[in-house]
């Protein structure tokens, strides 16, 4: 269901508030505190932002929701790295590699870095952490692949059986990372020595 939309014709740089309730549970803040907090008026019956108000609410949608802005942007980065190595012949007006970067570092990057600050510290470390989990998960898997076939090829197939299948159980996933909840394994419950008192007959 639409929300809000941010205008630019008949007057620029506002938004027009179509669902309130949406935009308080997408924003975390109510629609009378931002109207008291910037300009408001009506146009046809429905209420218009202030160009104040419409940074706010981009400002508190990322506070809340940081997770999804951070994808999008990480989305849209991959797009204009590949238009800044080969430019851009999707268009009536093919660009130049030079073209897209300068383009990218005046126009995108401001608002990346800018949406980035507005999700938090936090949630951009932890993007950023899991990208570098996951893209050396990748790097390594690579290798490991290879020596073990190349143990296979040896004629080492029972350590290379054993690598294989110690490689797939140790795989750490969602999953396994989640505090286990149950009663201790016998082997792993600790041996407690208990002296009787000495009985004097």
């Amino acid at each position: 269901m639409w929300i809000a939309d941010c205008m630019w014709s008949p007057v620029r740089y506002v938004t027009t508030v179509v669902d309130a309730d949406g935009l308080e549970r997408l924003t975390g803040v109510p629609l009378a505190e931002l109207t008291q907090r910037s300009g408001t008026f009506e146009l046809h019956g429905t209420t218009m932002l202030s160009p104040e108000a419409t940074v706010l609410i981009a400002e508190y949608a990322c506070r809340k929701n940081p997770m999804p802005i951070l994808d999008a942007v990480l989305e849209e980065e991959k797009q204009l790295r590949e238009k800044s190595k080969h430019g851009d012949r999707s268009g009536k007006h093919p660009t130049s590699p030079e073209y897209e970067y300068e383009w990218y570092r005046k126009y995108h990057r401001p608002i990346h870095e800018l949406l980035r600050q507005w999700c938090g510290h936090r949630a951009t470390s932890l993007q950023e952490r899991v990208t570098a989990a996951e893209a050396e998960n990748i790097r390594l898997e690579a290798p490991v692949d290879r020596l073990i076939d190349a143990l296979a090829d040896e004629g080492n197939l029972a350590l290379s059986h054993s690598l294989a299948q110690e490689f797939q159980d140790g795989r750490i996933t969602a999953e396994s990372v989640r505090p286990l909840i149950a009663p201790l394994h016998p082997s792993e419950i600790p041996i407690r020595y208990v002296t009787r008192p000495r009985r004097w007959s």
